[in-house]
């Protein structure tokens, strides 16, 4: 008994420290978001390739491609790798055996709702590059949720945006924000 006894504190500890970690990972996330979309655009980056040689004239193939802004990408796997630590942590809580059933039952709610965010997020940013933005951003916090877009974007393209945030995931206006990233 005294050895459950003794690891309990520790399991509320480590849930006490995920939350914090939770709410302040989720500040300091808001924070970078906001400080990388006011970040200056990259540039367009002329790659010139030369052909295959064949039998014939040579032609040299020119490709403007931009600068791989890798905003959206980094962030994606970074937001991931944060959740993958916070899923395995709490597996680890809900399969130990000295674990209590109610602090075992929490962790397995809490799991449930790190798949149901995370698949809302990405549901949302599928809809929206659906209806023709290059890409899209969802990040979903207890206060609303914010929205990234590459991009200037006109009076239309941001009711379109609330509008399909609010089907997507049922928030007003109020709760939504919208940040470009140009």
């Amino acid at each position: 008994m005294r050895c459950v006894l003794v690891r309990w504190p520790l399991v509320v500890g480590l849930l006490a420290v995920l939350a914090a970690g939770m709410f302040f990972g989720a500040y300091e996330v808001t924070k970078r978001i906001v400080a990388e979309v006011k970040a200056p655009a990259p540039k367009a980056v002329e790659v010139v390739t030369p052909a295959v040689p064949s039998p014939g004239p040579q032609v040299e193939e020119k490709v403007l491609k931009p600068e791989a802004d890798s905003f959206f990408v980094d962030y994606r796997l970074e937001r991931e790798a944060k959740r993958s630590r916070e899923l395995e942590l709490l597996r680890e809580i809900a399969a130990r055996e000295e674990t209590s059933a109610t602090t075992r039952q929490e962790a397995q709610e809490k799991l449930m709702a790190l798949a149901r965010q995370a698949e809302r997020e990405t549901r949302t940013e599928n809809i929206l590059r659906a209806k023709g933005f290059e890409d899209a951003l969802v990040v979903i916090e207890e206060q609303g949720v914010t929205v990234v877009i590459p991009g200037k974007l006109n009076a239309e393209e941001n009711a379109t945006i609330v509008n399909i945030v609010y089907h997507s995931l049922g928030l007003p206006q109020e709760q939504v924000m919208i940040l470009r990233r140009d």
